[in-house]
């Protein structure tokens, strides 16, 4: 008896050396290799050679970011449109690929862009907050912002894990949640 081999994508990148280069979408990913576990996530197979995932898109403001502990472990928005892909989805996402690069773009209400690439990135799991680990920033002209993030929990309204809470939440409510990000998995 001959049985079929199990061969989904377990991230972007995977489905970039599948064949789907210069389609940037909506896909559905396999992060354990178990076809029992799987989610969608917007690919972005167009910047920087493609294969990223993107876990945060914000556009317009349509989308509230300013949410509990809760909205942000699980995911919300359209993927098509502004959202947040999830935590724990983010992690699972991590876990698939050794080695993750994350890039974040941005864009004023004037069309000024700026972007930042470095080549660790990584986001430990819900028993430990969701800790960031960034570090090799190399490339960019949005400058080395995320250097006084690394090795801090994440932190919402409801679940505050910040060493200066009044500062940070003074951010958060005046930018209206997280900037936006993407990363290679």
């Amino acid at each position: 008896m001959k049985t079929q081999p199990f061969c989904k994508p377990k991230t972007c990148l995977d489905l970039l050396c599948l064949g789907f280069n210069g389609t940037s979408g909506v896909y559905k990913v396999y992060p354990t290799g178990n076809r029992r576990y799987s989610f969608r996530v917007f690919c972005d197979q167009k910047t920087d050679g493609g294969g990223w995932t993107v876990f945060q898109r914000r556009m317009d403001g349509s989308v509230d970011f300013y949410r509990n502990w809760y909205s942000y472990k699980l995911g919300f928005g359209d993927l098509n449109g502004e959202f947040w892909l999830g935590n724990d989805k983010l992690v699972a996402a991590l876990q698939a690929n050794p080695k993750n690069e994350l890039r974040f773009d941005l864009e004023s209400t004037t069309n000024e862009q700026a972007y930042a690439e470095y080549s660790s990135f990584n986001v430990s799991d819900e028993s430990t907050g969701y800790i960031l680990s960034v570090s090799g920033y190399n490339n960019g002209t949005a400058g080395n912002s995320l250097l006084l993030h690394n090795r801090m929990k994440f932190s919402t309204f409801d679940r505050d894990n910040d060493i200066t809470q009044a500062i940070v939440q003074l951010c958060i409510m005046a930018l209206g949640g997280i900037g936006g990000v993407i990363l290679p998995i």
